[in-house]
């Protein structure tokens, strides 16, 4: 890569990280009531905590935008840097959501910008990945078990077509730091799923 196409590349990872940091969850909270959802339930700003805290609505508000972002954030990597921008901007608007400069790093576990992301870089393993979490959410009534078994088929599927030739081969470490994001922020979850404790679908924080 030249020097232009590496600068170009890092302000990909700044755009993601930016747009990631917009904290969707936290803005509708205080727009919805004056509730800083981070202070309910799970104490994150996602989707999932949303709905527990401010109900359906607020919770289908922040999806969108929270997807939107993920999405906006691949397109315009690809346009700063083709295939490495798709890369660096899929990643750090994730770790942008996670850990956003805006609200004190405190956010949320990545999954609906990974989403957004996702459907824009391998539309059909995002839309596998979102299939299998539906399927999983409404047997189990487990948001967290299903966001992890969407994550981790979404991001297998990614690194089978890369290994493959059918997508670009930097999409497979993509997938991994991507997902691997994802699984850390739900280490609390995966405790509490092991233990049985873990809140189910329709539980109010």
């Amino acid at each position: 890569m030249t020097p232009a196409e590496v600068g170009l590349v890092a302000l990909a990872v700044l755009v993601g990280y930016v747009l990631g940091s917009v904290p969707s969850g936290v803005i509708v909270g205080r727009l919805w009531g004056g509730v800083d959802v981070r202070k309910h339930g799970s104490g994150r700003m996602g989707a999932t905590n949303v709905l527990r805290t401010l109900g359906l609505k607020a919770a289908v508000l922040v999806t969108v935008l929270d997807v939107g972002k993920g999405a906006l954030a691949m397109a315009m990597g690809g346009l700063l840097g083709d295939t490495y921008g798709n890369v660096a901007a899929g990643v750090a608007v994730v770790a942008g959501h996670n850990w956003p400069f805006t609200v004190g790093f405190r956010g949320g576990r990545g999954v609906m910008p990974a989403v957004g992301a996702a459907l824009v870089a391998v539309p059909i393993a995002g839309a596998v990945g979102i299939s299998l979490a539906a399927i999983f959410i409404i047997i189990f009534r487990y948001v967290s078990l299903g966001s992890l078994a969407g994550t981790i088929s979404c991001c297998a599927i990614i690194m089978v077509l890369a290994i493959r030739g059918s997508e670009p081969a930097a999409f497979a470490p993509m997938a991994i730091a991507g997902g691997g994001l994802i699984v850390f922020q739900h280490r609390d979850n995966i405790l509490r799923l092991v233990r049985g404790t873990e809140r189910r679908l329709g539980q109010r924080a």
